[in-house]
């Protein structure tokens, strides 16, 4: 994975979720990918350091180049000149291309 600075994982993250509580490298939130029964249950865990997130009710998990796919997010708001997301996509392609002929 490319390294983001945990600002910046911090930043995607804050960019979706609302009424976050952090403990150290941790936070928790309502998830995004479902609907919350109890909005003060805070299922969705990620840390800022490693950019993985799992959601403990829905059992949706992942990194944060996920999350920001998933979200559709621009990548440039939050300093990367490239995008990530799209330059791996294309390089997974190419590979394709050329395994399957």
């Amino acid at each position: 994975m490319n390294q983001l600075s945990p600002i910046q994982i911090k930043q995607i993250f804050e960019s979706v979720l609302k009424n976050i509580q952090y403990s150290g490298e941790q936070g928790k939130a309502n998830c995004p990918y479902h609907v919350e029964t109890t909005p003060n249950n805070k299922a969705f865990n990620y840390n800022i350091k490693k950019g993985f997130f799992l959601c403990n009710s829905c059992d949706e998990k992942g990194n944060v180049w996920q999350f920001a796919k998933y979200f559709d997010l621009d990548l440039k708001e939050f300093g990367l000149s490239i995008n990530p997301i799209d330059k791996s996509f294309a390089e997974d392609c190419h590979q394709y291309l050329i395994d399957h002929p």
